[in-house]
């Protein structure tokens, strides 16, 4: 999949457009990998920049249908007249939070940090004899949610979470890919086709997926 996203988009980069830059403090041409991507955005998208974080965002609004309000299994797409009906208008945005290039030696330190937490993590429902306590109707892909019935179950469940929110409080982000100068945090995406939401038109979706593509096409990556 992320070779034809690649692909779809060299195709079409004759019709893209040097980007509108809107932030003039921030000069993505003193980087060379930025310097081969900014420019080759689709036609109608935009960079902007503020310290420590840049935008890249469609122009043009899209209307967005969210799945769980219509019951659409995650794996199907919303027909395009039920967006239309029951959708909102949103923007197609990738949001980046950006560093100065971290040093090897930071991101092992790093790595190192994060990858003990995550040990910890792993243990603290069996540290917590929470384990028989998970509601499955309540926990999500990544998030096991426990619910204690009694006052002991729940005393369990309440030193559990606070433990468990000290230690994500700890994990460092590793950043999602490093160009000549910087190291990127991938923040967020918004506008585009997921497990939760179908976009109209279908294209600013694509084009969003196509510039991913090419960031993780043309930049290193942290692991």
């Amino acid at each position: 999949m992320k070779t034809r996203l690649i692909l779809l988009f060299l195709i079409a980069v004759s019709n893209f457009v040097e980007a509108q830059i809107k932030d003039t403090s921030f000069s993505y041409k003193d980087d060379y990998v930025l310097h081969k991507i900014i420019p080759a955005l689709p036609q109608g998208w935009t960079f902007s920049q503020k310290p420590g974080e840049f935008i890249i965002e469609r122009n043009d609004s899209v209307l967005a249908g969210d799945k769980r309000q219509m019951k659409i299994p995650t794996n199907q797409k919303i027909p395009d007249d039920s967006i239309f009906k029951y959708g909102y208008k949103t923007k197609s945005i990738i949001v980046f939070n950006y560093d100065s290039r971290w040093a090897y030696e930071k991101t092992l330190k790093v790595n190192s940090n994060n990858t003990q937490i995550y040990q910890l993590l792993k243990m603290l429902p069996e540290k917590y004899k929470v384990t028989k306590l998970l509601d499955k109707s309540k926990s999500t892909r990544g998030n096991n949610v426990y619910t204690g019935k009694t006052d002991e179950e729940k005393k369990q469940v309440m030193d559990f979470e606070k433990e468990r929110n000290q230690l994500l409080a700890k994990l460092v982000q590793m950043p999602n890919y490093h160009t000549e100068k910087y190291s990127l945090f991938l923040k967020s995406t918004s506008g585009c086709n997921d497990d939760y939401f179908s976009i109209y038109p279908s294209e600013a979706s694509l084009q969003l997926y196509q510039i991913l593509a090419l960031f993780s096409e043309l930049t290193e990556k942290s692991n």
